[in-house]
């Protein structure tokens, strides 16, 4: 009658995710003070998190299956799989593949998501716009799942999973904190997350989230436009510019410039390690293919 009265772990790990992404978006939010009360917050939740999946072994393979499956395939993924990706990003702070395995495949979801909310406020990229343009509405449009990805980045990397830290090391952490970390941990994420707060344009963010900022932006939004059609996030309105018009005028502007042969628009830096694959828009199937992989550094 009033429904299940057993303690179900898999319940819990969804609630505790809804938690933590609430408290990850009232920090991005808040002003200085419900920042600092969300931050400790978060951490209270990633304790308890990490005492129900050592509680639970099968919790925890679900989080690794879940992670690694999102990791492998698309399907995994889309909004079917992962109807929030705030709720997905917590399962990073116990899995065993962590933020630098993931990554490139989160953003590139994130993006293709972005782009619904960037129509709606900004209906005009519909149409043919400035490449400027586009760029200030796509980032003006996405700074709550910006803040979001910027906020797990340092949390999983520095607070969460610190390079050669086991699980148990960092509940080792908390317990002596009484769930809190460190007065210097607690003090070095509050200034982060106040810089983050500041971040105003995608060469900070990608920049906060560690990875290398795409050579042409432009051409990345216009893939995340055509990856969400494709995955049925948004429908087509009116004309785009697509990425065979974005090619050509590249090619007549390469030309111009005496651009090399392997000149990629995606390259961060001109040695040959960080050049980018570029690929088709179209695959063999006729299926829509990512043009660009973004990637981390090094």
């Amino acid at each position: 009658m009033f429904g299940k009265t057993e303690f179900d772990p898999m319940d819990a790990l969804q609630l505790l995710c809804m938690l933590m992404n609430t408290q990850v978006v009232s920090t991005m939010n808040g002003d200085l003070h419900c920042s600092i009360k969300a931050l400790a917050g978060y951490c209270w939740f990633h304790r308890w998190m990490i005492a129900l999946v050592e509680e639970y072994p099968l919790v925890k393979e679900h989080i690794d299956n879940k992670v690694g499956e999102f990791a492998r395939t698309y399907r995994a993924r889309d909004k079917n799989a992962v109807p929030i990706i705030g709720d997905f990003m917590p399962l990073l702070s116990v899995s065993e593949l962590q933020w630098d395995d993931v990554c490139e495949q989160l953003l590139e979801e994130v993006f293709a998501r972005n782009v619904f909310w960037c129509l709606k406020k900004y209906p005009q990229l519909h149409y043919k716009v400035t490449e400027e343009s586009r760029i200030k509405a796509c980032f003006d449009s996405s700074r709550t799942m910006n803040g979001l990805l910027m906020f797990h980045t340092y949390f999983l990397k520095y607070v969460a999973r610190p390079k050669g830290y086991s699980l148990q090391q960092t509940a080792n952490d908390y317990d002596i904190k009484l769930g809190q970390q460190s007065s210097l941990v607690q003090d070095q994420l509050q200034y982060n997350v106040f810089w983050m707060k500041s971040v105003n344009n995608f060469e900070d963010f990608f920049y906060a989230i560690e990875m290398d900022l795409p050579k042409d932006m432009n051409k990345v939004l216009i893939q995340s436009y055509a990856d969400s059609m494709q995955s049925g996030y948004h429908y087509r309105l009116k004309h785009l510019e697509t990425i065979e018009e974005v090619n050509q005028k590249q090619a007549s502007q390469a030309n111009g410039n005496k651009k090399s042969a392997d000149w990629s628009p995606w390259t961060k830096k001109t040695n040959a390690k960080d050049l980018v694959n570029v690929k088709m828009v179209v695959g063999e199937n006729n299926e829509l293919v990512p043009l660009v992989k973004l990637r981390r550094r090094k």
